[in-house]
């Protein structure tokens, strides 16, 4: 088993430049995206990745930090008399945002980028969850061999908490029980604690 766990601050730089061949793409990373792109790094520096290896990443809601074009959009809007309508939004609201955001606003971009950078073309699931159903899709895969698990998480504060994991089956049958409610990002604290011993 080889865990990986980063957290980063609200204000700092997140490296992801670092972990990427390709460097026109970081422009396109949110900061959960770039920090799942350095945990990832740091996990497939050592290990053996095949294209066919599936990634299971679990997510939380967006914060306002992320999705804070939205909010702009919608001053048009409050601002307005006018009642809401698809010509107003597509001739006012949108020209607001800009493309990129969008990559910030999917949920599936951290595993997306990832996929492209390293080739891979296995099961890459990407889901609004907790531990117990992430373990649960990881569990049920026809895979042989070791199943990347992932999961990030996003703080009011802007902190944010990346994490990845390669578990050969019987490792991730070995793993408790965690409840339906529980982030995600619990997981990899107990598989660290766990590879510490």
């Amino acid at each position: 088993m080889k865990v990986v766990f980063d957290s980063f601050d609200g204000s700092s730089n997140i490296p992801a430049r670092n972990y990427v061949r390709k460097k026109k793409m970081v422009k396109y990373f949110s900061r959960l995206s770039a920090a799942a792109m350095v945990s990832f790094g740091k996990l497939a520096n050592g290990i053996t990745l095949t294209p066919d290896m599936p990634i299971y990443y679990a997510t939380g809601p967006l914060t306002h930090g992320e999705t804070s074009y939205f909010h702009e959009m919608c001053d048009i809007f409050l601002s307005s008399s006018e009642p809401f309508s698809n010509k107003i939004f597509i001739e006012r609201a949108l020209p607001k945002m800009s493309p990129l955001h969008e990559f910030g606003a999917l949920y599936n971009m951290p595993v997306c980028f990832i996929s492209i950078e390293y080739g891979l073309v296995g099961d890459n699931t990407s889901l609004c969850c907790g531990a117990a159903a992430l373990l649960e899709q990881a569990k049920h895969s026809v895979y042989r061999g070791n199943i990347i698990l992932g999961a990030g998480k996003l703080y009011p504060d802007g902190r944010i908490e990346s994490a990845f994991a390669a578990l050969t089956k019987a490792e991730l049958n070995s793993i408790p029980q965690f409840s339906w409610d529980e982030d995600a990002i619990e997981l990899f604290r107990v598989l660290e604690k766990e590879k510490a011993l």
